[in-house]
């Protein structure tokens, strides 16, 4: 007799064959001074490092990312990201507090899909609290035909973002054990509850206070919306297709509690914000309680 169970992990085969290549060239940095910029400092070493190099260059604090901001002949700012990691290796120890992350080889590419997401459950649920930064993608050898390779890697790209300017009150976060932005911990109600539906919605797992800012329009802009589980994604992928809806399962479940934990913590670090507190404890509560399962 057909059970459910039968059912979902049939339902789960077919969603795992149905995984499509993405195309990054329709995402490629249009023709303006951040591209010609970029093509003048890669025109003669084609390597992500060849942006330390460049005077215009400046640097920001990044544990794992070649993160900074590249100003164009017209004064114009962008915020460049590159990795400086090979696919496959560690980047965050396993811990009590967090998972083991390795780094994949499309981790920093996963932000150009993650962003287009992110602006159609907005558009879509009229998030209007909300804006996520438009977000480009570069070829180092120049060339936008690259960018529809199936093999296509972090090494070789160049993530490009729109540039938000916020205020820059900062304080220390004693549950992150970082600084954040000081506006981040007084969220009102509206604010919160339309970040928990975007998390939720789109199973994002990361948004904490130090990956989106308050912008001069009182607008949350989310700033890093990288896929922590990419490489697990992959290794699905690679996987034998008879094991790939198990796989899949347990993927389905680290998503929802990574992104429980996310809006949990926002929710824990608001201070005049009781009903968020509230919220923020209970969804980091199921969060934990998902770890044990998956």
């Amino acid at each position: 007799m057909l059970k459910i169970r039968h059912i979902q992990i049939v339902w789960l085969f077919l969603l795992c064959s149905t995984i499509h290549a993405f195309n990054f060239k329709k995402h490629a940095l249009p023709n303006n001074n951040i591209r010609k910029k970029l093509y003048s400092i890669f025109e003669k070493n084609r390597s992500v490092t060849t942006l330390k190099r460049d005077p215009s260059w400046v640097d920001f604090e990044s544990w794992h990312w070649l993160t900074g901001k590249l100003t164009t002949d017209d004064g114009e700012f962008f915020v460049v990201k590159a990795t400086i990691y090979p696919a496959g290796k560690i980047i965050i120890p396993d811990n009590p507090l967090w998972d083991a992350q390795i780094h994949s080889s499309r981790q920093n590419l996963s932000r150009i899909k993650q962003s287009r997401r992110a602006r159609a459950i907005i558009k879509k649920y009229k998030l209007d609290t909300i804006r996520v930064p438009r977000c480009w993608v570069y070829p180092i050898s120049g060339n936008n035909d690259d960018l529809e390779r199936d093999n296509l890697t972090d090494n070789q790209v160049i993530i490009v973002e729109e540039f938000i300017d916020a205020p820059k009150d900062t304080i220390w976060c004693k549950l992150l054990k970082d600084k954040i932005q000081a506006t981040t911990i007084r969220l009102d109600s509206k604010k919160f509850n339309q970040l928990i539906s975007l998390a939720l919605r789109g199973k994002f797992p990361d948004l904490h206070p130090k990956n989106f800012m308050i912008d001069y329009h009182s607008k949350i802009a989310i700033i890093d919306l990288e896929d922590l589980l990419a490489f697990e994604r992959e290794q699905i992928k690679k996987a034998h297709r008879f094991l790939q809806p198990l796989l899949q399962f347990k993927l389905f479940c680290r998503e929802w509690r990574e992104a429980f934990e996310g809006v949990g913590i926002t929710g824990k670090t608001q201070q005049a914000n009781v009903t968020a507190r509230v919220q923020g404890n209970l969804l980091y509560w199921l969060a934990m309680i998902l770890k044990k399962i998956a």
